[in-house]
């Protein structure tokens, strides 16, 4: 397990690191409207994504007859039709998004990124189907490469097209590249069918997660979709560097606990013996993670910041500790997604993210009252704290967790949360910053709470790993 966890960790920390240099590259290569533009492709190709989503790669692991090639040929039929579904729907719809972004100029762009989820639709799912024998291999290489491509490419691009043409371009190779990485490291042959009794299941397991993905989408960027309306491209660019340096661990920490606790809840479950424990570590280990990453961002993140994309976007620093601890709270529910998901329980997510969601309505009504971004975040935030309590009280009706055994790291979280914002006062990007009174006081703080839960966190993730050998 650990060895596993390992290579799933760095394949994602590269992954996310090649994402977060393309970002990186464009925004020192244009404009800072121009890179705004850029990031409305990387919305839209994200909403593409989440909200249509019908989870096949997740039941190809959850479901007991996952291995059945029946199952796989229906899920490649689903892709395909959504893909084409959602290019079709991109390219007439490509002007009113570009006036929504307050790009008119962008319509021909976003017709050809209508391309993105037709390309998409033709992956092949084995990459995820062999994720029940712990074979990552594919898994983990195939988006690492293909987005590796794609951010050596921006420099050719942005030669070839000096603008935010040159992220849609980016975009195009990477989904390309994905799509055909996909086949060649499949073990099955690529098959298409469509069974009526298969479909109803499919659809049965997809349709709270689709939902589910639809509320993600706007939990993740429904902020930018209002600064994008409300303020244009230029305000829209530098809040996007701030918000991409935060999400980007994140995207990576969640989807590495997600991949790691997935396979190993659902046998368990499936088995009928030793689930809490195993449950109880997932919950430890998002919640653990969670806390670290808002402390390192609060630490080093200001001084990071203005070392990757420069003074231009200094208008964004003040936001982005809160943007840490936001994305932060986001991390610590990814062990309680994780078990629901496992115990098919996958309406759970659903209900969590309609708590987060309520607070976007509230944002908005705040910035047409004359409000900013900060106060977009921290509302934000404050939905993000009842989102977290929402999905571990649903983990906890669902296979009775003790609450005693993360309450502890319930209460560590908010004493380090409320230090975090004390820290965000002070948004100084030198290094020399990095070694002041606050952001010390809090690493201290964070290194000795971490200490005292330290012991129960390493005994459980000790003996899911000897009860995972048992039940082997």
């Amino acid at each position: 397990m650990i060895r596993n966890s390992a290579f799933i960790f760095g394949g994602n920390i590269v992954s996310s690191l090649f994402l977060l240099a393309r970002n990186v590259f464009l925004a020192r290569l244009l404009t800072v409207e121009n890179y705004g533009i850029a990031m409305t492709f990387a919305i839209i190709v994200a909403a593409m994504e989440l909200a249509t989503n019908m989870a096949s790669d997740r039941m190809l692991i959850q479901a007991k007859d996952g291995d059945d090639a029946k199952l796989q040929s229906t899920m490649h039929g689903f892709e395909i039709m959504r893909g084409a579904v959602l290019a079709f729907f991109l390219f007439i719809c490509a002007t009113p998004l570009a006036n929504f972004f307050q790009a008119p100029q962008a319509v021909d762009a976003f017709q050809v990124l209508a391309l993105v989820p037709l390309l998409r639709g033709f992956r092949h799912l084995d990459m995820f189907r062999v994720q029940r024998k712990k074979d990552f291999k594919s898994f983990v290489l195939v988006p690492l490469i293909s987005q590796g491509g794609a951010m050596l490419a921006i420099f050719p691009l942005v030669m070839i097209f000096p603008d935010y043409r040159a992220m849609v371009a980016s975009i195009m190779l990477q989904h390309g590249a994905f799509v055909l990485l996909s086949h060649y490291w499949a073990q099955r042959r690529y098959g298409l069918g469509l069974d009526i009794a298969t479909a109803r299941r499919v659809m049965a397991f997809g349709l709270p997660l689709m939902t589910n993905g639809l509320l993600m989408f706007m939990i993740l960027n429904g902020d930018r979709l209002i600064i994008a309306n409300q303020f244009g491209p230029v305000e829209l660019g530098w809040f996007s560097a701030a918000f991409t340096i935060a999400l980007t661990p994140t995207l990576i920490v969640g989807k590495t606990i997600q991949t790691v606790f997935l396979p190993t809840l659902s046998r368990r479950f499936q088995q009928q013996r030793g689930l809490e424990l195993g449950a109880i570590a997932a919950v430890q280990a998002g919640i653990a993670a969670g806390v670290g990453f808002a402390v390192i961002l609060a630490t080093i993140g200001p001084w990071l910041f203005r070392a990757l994309f420069g003074e231009e976007f200094d208008q964004a620093l003040p936001l982005l500790v809160l943007l840490g601890l936001m994305q932060g709270l986001r991390i610590a529910k990814a062990g309680p997604v994780t078990i629901s998901i496992a115990t098919a329980h996958t309406s759970d997510p659903l209900y969590a993210n309609l708590v987060r969601i309520s607070a976007i309505p509230v944002g908005l009504i705040i910035v047409l009252m004359g409000g900013s971004a900060t106060h977009l975040v921290i509302v934000a935030i404050l939905g993000e704290i009842a989102s977290l309590i929402m999905s571990l009280s649903l983990v906890n009706k669902r296979i009775g967790l003790a609450w005693r055994t993360w309450i502890p790291l319930l209460v560590f979280t908010s004493v380090i949360g409320g230090m975090i914002v004390l820290t965000a006062r002070n948004v100084d990007p030198s290094f020399a910053s990095i070694f002041d009174t606050d952001r010390l006081v809090l690493l201290l703080v964070f290194g000795t709470g971490f200490f005292l839960i330290r012991e129960l966190w390493e005994m459980a993730m000790k003996k899911v790993a000897v009860r995972d050998d048992a039940v082997q």
